[in-house]
């Protein structure tokens, strides 16, 4: 999955230590200033981004901080216009994504063995539930996982996902909630679905085989497959493929 480096935590803009202490986060900025932050633990990893950002706005209220190749504006008019906005907090994923595909396609008529699946059911199930604090204390085993699976071809990740009850919930469950950490799951699979796509590794036949497995109509997928809409294709795999029976049995 275009070696997706789950939870590498940093903060992008003028933050350089955060620290863990009980419920509380020490943010330490460039300009040598800490602020503690006291977070509910259970709290969804989306509303701990909410709250930091806040924070920061506030405390760097209309200033430009510099890093080592980028600069970032925080004044809130400024934010708006900032490209960069998304960093601002916690970029959890990490790493240049472009520098780190791999050098040879991925084989889709590969199947995903016991091991892999089991690397995915881990990935999607903790990413579906964990709340932020689970999600830092998994950071090394998520980051090791995604290394696992990163020869996995996407189709082949969406087809594990979506025959498997408890990964489909998980799945439904991650797009359902939004924000930062659908955004930066999906966008790594985005990213292995276009450099398989653009190296041509994904065959009328592939996509055909694909449809057959997941049981539906390859003229509801093909289409955003083709033109590379990737988010499309991911809704379209919700709509037709709903989570059946009690899915809330997968939350504990």
């Amino acid at each position: 999955m275009n070696k997706i480096y789950f939870m590498h935590i940093f903060l992008a803009l003028s933050l350089t230590t955060v620290s863990l202490n009980g419920e509380e986060i020490v943010v330490r900025t460039n300009s040598g200033d800490t602020l503690t932050l006291e977070i509910d633990p259970e709290m969804p990893f989306n509303q701990v981004i909410n709250q930091i950002e806040n924070v920061m706005l506030s405390f760097h209220n209309d200033q430009v901080l510099k890093t080592d190749d980028s600069y970032f504006v925080t004044s809130e008019q400024d934010v708006k216009q900032s490209n960069s906005y998304s960093q601002m907090v916690l970029d959890f994923f990490g790493g240049n994504e472009d520098n780190k595909k791999p050098n040879s396609p991925r084989n889709y008529q590969k199947p995903v063995s016991d091991k892999e699946k089991a690397d995915i059911r881990y990935i999607v199930t903790t990413l579906a539930k964990s709340s932020w604090l689970q999600l830092l204390k998994e950071k090394s085993s998520l980051d090791r996982a995604g290394d696992r699976i990163d020869h996995i071809h996407p189709l082949r990740f969406l087809m594990c996902v979506f025959t498997d009850e408890e990964l489909k919930s998980g799945f439904h469950a991650i797009k359902g909630n939004g924000g930062k950490v659908w955004n930066e799951f999906f966008g790594g699979l985005s990213k292995s679905l276009d450099q398989e796509s653009k190296r041509d590794n994904m065959s009328k036949e592939d996509i055909q085989d694909f449809a057959n497995t997941l049981k539906i109509k390859v003229g509801d997928i093909n289409d955003p497959i083709q033109k590379r809409r990737w988010n499309d294709l991911a809704s379209a795999l919700v709509k037709l493929l709903p989570r059946t029976g009690n899915h809330g049995r997968y939350d504990q």
